[in-house]
């Protein structure tokens, strides 16, 4: 398998934002406003020239953390047919040393309760206690110092 981590435009995050975080919502639920913001990149895990795994990157204080260059990921996702094979963690470990490389300091996320695992592996930590997203569901606030 030939296994490849780039940066990548916004308009290929789209899809597998909508299949597997958005299922049976409209394509627009997947356009987020930050996504315009300045210094914002998105990451993608190719296997082939097929993109498997995406990730959104935004630079962005969080009031409960404290941090001198923080940045947010949001709207991780994997193609269903290709979960448990470990694209997800060579996504989320290549993309942390390019928010290194860039200067962040910290990285962030409402992670997914049914998640919460898979970035404690990455060494993310929980702060605070779980609380929900309207129309999504249960979250918790994860964070990596970098």
């Amino acid at each position: 398998m030939s296994l490849t981590v780039q940066e990548i435009p916004l308009e290929q995050v789209y899809a597998l934002r909508n299949l597997v975080l958005r299922p049976n919502q409209p394509i627009s639920s997947c356009h987020y406003e930050e996504d315009q913001f300045e210094g914002v990149f998105h990451m993608g895990a190719f296997v082939e020239q097929d993109l498997k795994a995406i990730a959104s990157f935004y630079p962005q204080n969080h009031s409960k953390l404290d941090a001198q260059n923080p940045i947010r990921l949001r709207g991780m996702a994997c193609d269903p047919c290709s979960q448990g094979q470990g694209l997800g963690t060579v996504l989320l470990r290549q993309s942390i040393a390019e928010c290194q490389y860039r200067g962040f300091d910290l990285l962030w996320c409402n992670a997914r309760t049914s998640a919460q695992q898979f970035y404690k592996r990455l060494d993310f930590a929980i702060k605070g206690n779980e609380f929900m997203l309207s129309g999504i569901g249960p979250h918790y606030l994860m964070y990596k110092a970098l």
